[in-house]
């Protein structure tokens, strides 16, 4: 079994840990593994969803992991759950499972609860999984794991259409929102003016540029400079010493011509600049001239999100500042909505 480790040093140092999950290490990062490796999950419902959630869980490698479900397995519940036999027919599902689970993964330890699921139980864990709970039960322990600083994940489904709702606490702090990797980027100019223009490679048609793809936002606007020559600061600093730099979008002005009543009309507009880019309120008219070099890496900043209970979603799902719930196929406008409906009424009648 895991033993309880506290950080990615200590993974680090673990060289069969590290060959066992190498792949998933490349893909979460050795910082998530360690907060992975202390999770301590409670699944409630061992049906074709709950199973599948646990067999997930358990090949990813948490802490430990408790499964509750006392309900008697019946032939249905062959055709959903894969890990039932026929011989498992009148026995209790979590126990079923309990077994087959362990031998996916040694190293995490799986057990059972058995009985009524109360507080206590739950403050033993956290992250608390609920899989096709009723409305009740589900926003009483919504209420309670956010008042306990517990993640609450609510799921469930009813043949071909699910649910899923996560509640990571009133605020919880996000690291990176999207996975995809930062951007870096080469530098041939940075301008001496009150707010800094950094050119990049490719802003004179240079072979081997690339646009900067910087999302101007809170989170992922930011970047550090390093390895320019030139630019020193009125105190002898370099710019690698004085990020991240909070960044916004530049404009270049470009000639179109129209023609109107045969005659041809030159417009000066303004349009986005994909190679260059502004640092935020960052004055260099007292730094020493550009030289050569740099390179432009991207930082995201950490960010605060805020999340609403269960039962404030089930009155106003749409999320602030959309307007609508999110929709795949907009050929079937207004489908969310229905589907969310249908999902009260279908809790109302549990």
């Amino acid at each position: 079994k895991h033993s309880k480790m506290s950080d990615a040093a200590t993974l680090e140092s673990d060289q069969a840990f590290m060959d066992k999950y190498s792949r998933q290490i490349g893909a979460y990062g050795i910082e998530a593994m360690s907060k992975l490796l202390n999770l301590k999950v409670l699944i409630v419902g061992m049906k074709g969803l709950g199973v599948e959630i646990a067999k997930n869980l358990t090949m990813a490698g948490p802490g430990g992991i408790t499964l509750h479900d006392d309900k008697i397995v019946d032939i249905r519940d062959l055709g959903a759950n894969f890990f039932l036999e026929a011989e498992d027919i009148g026995k209790q599902r979590a126990d079923c499972v309990h077994r087959k689970l362990e031998e996916l993964n040694p190293m995490v330890e799986v057990k059972v609860h058995k009985g009524d699921i109360d507080e206590n139980t739950v403050l033993n864990h956290s992250v608390a999984v609920w899989c096709d709970g009723t409305e009740e039960t589900l926003t009483f322990w919504d209420n309670f794991c956010r008042e306990k600083k517990i993640v609450f994940i609510a799921v469930g489904n009813f043949g071909i259409t699910g649910y899923i709702f996560s509640d990571f606490g009133d605020s919880y702090t996000v690291k990176d929102s999207n996975g995809v990797s930062v951007v870096n980027r080469i530098i041939t100019e940075i301008s001496n003016e009150s707010e800094a223009v950094v050119t990049l490679l490719g802003a004179f048609g240079e072979n081997g540029g690339q646009r900067h793809n910087i999302e101007i936002n809170d989170h992922e606007g930011w970047v550090e400079i390093r390895d320019v020559e030139g630019m020193k600061s009125p105190d002898g600093k370099n710019l690698s010493e004085l990020g991240p730099f909070k960044v916004e979008p530049c404009t270049k002005k470009v000639i179109t011509v129209d023609e109107k009543e045969g005659k041809k009309i030159k417009k000066e507009k303004a349009v986005f600049d994909p190679y260059r880019i502004k640092l935020s309120g960052f004055d260099t008219k007292g730094f020493s001239e550009y030289l050569n070099g740099g390179i432009l890496t991207q930082v995201k900043r950490p960010i605060v999100c805020h999340h609403r209970s269960l039962a404030e979603n089930i009155k106003q799902p749409i999320s602030e500042g959309t307007g609508f719930l999110a929709n795949p196929d907009m050929s079937y406008w207004g489908r969310p909505e229905m589907l969310h409906i249908g999902l009260l009424s279908i809790w109302k009648f549990m």
